[in-house]
């Protein structure tokens, strides 16, 4: 709308400087009233583009994500979240003897590793039975849905 009306100002003012009188040079003499042989074309108004719209269409601004950008998890699907409540008490019932049996085998496992000649082959035992441990008494507590 803002710019039908500039554009129908801006012929309005050209239509009324063409009415004008105007200068004749340099002289400061302004043109006779007389008709002239050579007699201006009337201008035709600017051709006008069909109306913009003043705000882009939705979306349109936002700004893209960046690479690498934390994208929000999707939201929990309800059986998964049922699941999870039914789960996690029998998982820590089965965890805590897991876990319990693991470390009554790691424990004296690794203490062999320990008096052993090999301190290679005792590193690497060592380091198997810290990432059991892990495995079988750290995280998760909870069912994942």
């Amino acid at each position: 709308m803002r710019h039908i009306l500039l554009s129908g100002l801006a012929a309005a003012l050209v239509a009324s400087c063409a009415a004008q009188p105007q200068d004749a040079g340099m002289s400061g003499q302004t043109a006779s009233a007389a008709p002239s042989a050579v007699t201006a074309a009337p201008v035709p108004p600017p051709a006008t583009a069909p109306p913009q719209p003043l705000t882009p269409p939705p979306g349109a601004m936002a700004p893209a994500p960046q690479p690498g950008a934390m994208v929000p998890p999707p939201p929990p699907r309800y059986g998964g979240s049922f699941l999870s409540v039914i789960g996690t008490p029998f998982l820590i019932a089965f965890k805590i003897p897991v876990c319990l049996l693991t470390v009554v085998v790691a424990a004296p496992v690794a203490g062999l590793s320990e008096i052993s000649g090999s301190n290679a082959e005792g590193a690497e035992m060592r380091e198997g039975l810290r990432d059991g441990l892990a495995r079988n008494c750290g995280p998760p507590y909870s069912v994942t849905p």
